[in-house]
């Protein structure tokens, strides 16, 4: 009687299946790294601080995941690789929706928007128990369940590589480790995200550890697992379909919530309706930053501009209202010629590619001959000129014969570039992080400085506090004042009110009055009332080296958006 036959051995995956695989599984790790470090930044609004703390907790936990592969049963590591793709499948598509899911519930129950505010007016850190603190903390549970799955991943494929190489075969999977990780770096920023937002990636990342799953099934294990490992996929499969079919609204919920419910927000069982009745928010994600328009029908119409409140959002932070943009340029434009008593013929114009300021400048007609428009995002400049609500808003002013836009980086465009201007408008997001603050810098004003006409001025906007702002407001004007003093200006003139601030400074003192002028034509904002406010208001600050804010030494990341 003969003996039955030897069980066949599991199928062996190819050196080269292996490689490739490597490639991809790194690929996946690292895009789920950057997305949900991306997310808590887009929701808090703090690049560093997230950034840093998503890429700890990542490794720490990818190390504990490669200790719990050791211990893992060596003849069952094909096996264990085609579970831990399901599981990091699951985990991955649905990490974003988490984290959404979680800052909605944050700003229904923890969210309050008095005490914060109040916390960024006054320049006080949030403390480490602030609700928003603990949400971002909570968040990382999801980066410690991927960095753990991810971490079992490579010692099962340096023994399954180096078991069919005969030989150790570390070296070579770790070198496809390391270029499957540099290209989901590259793919991410400039691939991915830009066109797929953050939902759409985790999907697409999620859907390619799936497969990989499938490939294991069907060329890594035993003919008798091939089909229940196949069916283990579907229930996944389900799950990011679904999501796939919701994700427009998953992220118009978002999204919604996040500017609509607000300042008080509204409960869980009044949320649906509430954001129901709000417009869509529509979303532009460039290379550079995400680009909301919001429009909110309950706020009292424009009747000029024939307008609802259309409000402007990069990354979340706020730039302009139709309602009352007219306020803030009318400032940013006009008051330093009413100081100065000369309308610029020559105007450089850093940021503002929303196209308002330009257009408040044409308004000095013939007076202006030349303007040079900078703006680092080109589909900020496509918006201004192509979209119908925003060109009536500008009055159409970067089509004008006279303005040059030019799209670049700023700091770079004044290294690059040697013509001089009689005024230069300066006009950034707020330095809520170490990038923006750069464009604070002494090296930014110096190069600004170097392109000003001997009797021109630069003018730029900035929270500035008034005295009756707590202690930290002499500390935080003097940073500022301190930087651009460094710069070589001479001259430094604040003004502003409790909306919105700026500062005026030029090469050699001289002496301003804020005083009505006959410009030639009418200002909607800036009378009489509105002057005696602005010459009412006093920044103290004082010229402190120390508080000089250098590329190489940044001062200015501790304002607070206290909308997050």
């Amino acid at each position: 009687m003969s003996a039955p036959p030897a069980p066949r051995p599991p199928p062996a995956l190819r050196p080269a299946e292996l490689l490739a695989l490597t490639l991809v599984l790194s690929f996946c790790s690292i895009v789920y790294e950057f997305l949900i470090a991306r997310a808590l930044v887009s929701l808090t609004g703090e690049i560093v601080l997230w950034q840093s703390v998503t890429i700890g907790i990542y490794i720490a936990a990818l190390g504990l995941g490669t200790w719990l592969a050791g211990r893992a049963d060596p003849s069952q590591r094909t096996h264990t690789l085609q579970r831990v793709e399901i599981g990091l499948s699951l985990l991955g598509g649905l990490a974003i929706v988490v984290i959404f899911l979680a800052h909605v519930a944050y700003r229904i129950w923890f969210y309050d928007f008095t005490a914060t505010m109040h916390l960024a007016t006054t320049g006080h850190a949030r403390p480490l128990t602030d609700p928003l603190v603990l949400f971002a903390l909570a968040c990382q549970l999801v980066t410690v369940a991927v960095g753990v799955l991810s971490g079992y991943e490579l010692p099962i494929l340096i023994e399954l590589y180096s078991a069919r190489l005969g030989r150790d075969g570390t070296d070579r999977v770790l070198g496809m480790s390391y270029a499957g990780t540099l290209v989901g770096s590259l793919a991410f920023g400039l691939l991915l995200v830009p066109r797929l937002d953050l939902l759409g990636t985790g999907l697409v990342v999620a859907a390619t550890n799936l497969v990989a799953a499938g490939w294991l099934s069907l060329r890594g294990v035993e003919r008798r697992r091939r089909v229940p490992g196949l069916l283990a996929l579907l229930p996944v499969l389900a799950v990011l379909v679904a999501v796939v079919v919701w994700q427009r609204d998953l992220t118009q919920l978002l999204l919604k919530n996040f500017y609509y419910n607000f300042p008080v927000p509204t409960d869980l069982g009044g949320l649906g309706p509430r954001l129901e009745q709000k417009p869509d928010v529509h979303r532009i994600r460039t290379h550079y930053q995400d680009i909301d328009v919001v429009w909110d029908a309950h706020m009292q119409s424009r009747p000029d501009l024939g307008l609802i409140d259309l409000t402007l959002f990069l990354n979340g932070h706020y730039q302009l209202s139709a309602l009352d943009e007219r306020t803030y340029h009318e400032a940013l434009v006009h008051v330093p010629t009413l100081l100065t008593g000369k309308a610029p013929r020559r105007a450089l114009v850093l940021g503002a590619g929303d196209g308002l300021l330009v257009r408040e400048l044409l308004r000095y007609g013939d007076r202006v001959e030349h303007v040079v428009q900078v703006e680092l995002d080109p589909q900020m400049i496509a918006l201004a000129r192509r979209d119908r609500w925003m060109r009536q808003l500008n009055g159409a002013s970067l089509d004008d014969p006279r303005v040059e836009v030019v799209v670049d980086d700023a700091f770079v465009f004044l290294r690059s570039h040697e013509s001089q201007y009689d005024a230069i408008f300066i006009d950034f997001p707020y330095p809520y992080d170490y990038e923006l603050s750069k464009l604070y810098s002494v090296e930014m004003f110096r190069a600004v400085l170097a392109h000003l006409a001997p009797d021109g001025y630069a003018v730029f906007d900035y929270p500035l506090l008034s005295a009756d702002k707590g202690p930290r407001a002499r500390q935080r004007n003097t940073a500022i004042m301190s930087t651009v003093a460094a710069a070589g200006f001479a001259l430094r003139f604040p003004f502003g009110d409790d909306a919105e601030t700026f500062v005026l400074i030029a090469r050699d003192p001289r002496s301003l009055a804020l005083d009505a002028r006959d410009l030639g034509f009418r200002l909607e904002t800036l009378d009489e009332a509105r002057l005696s406010e602005l010459r009412a208001h006093q920044f103290p600050y004082d010229i402190d080296p120390a508080w000089v804010n250098s590329v190489f030494h940044p001062r200015l990341t501790d304002l607070t958006d206290p909308r997050f």
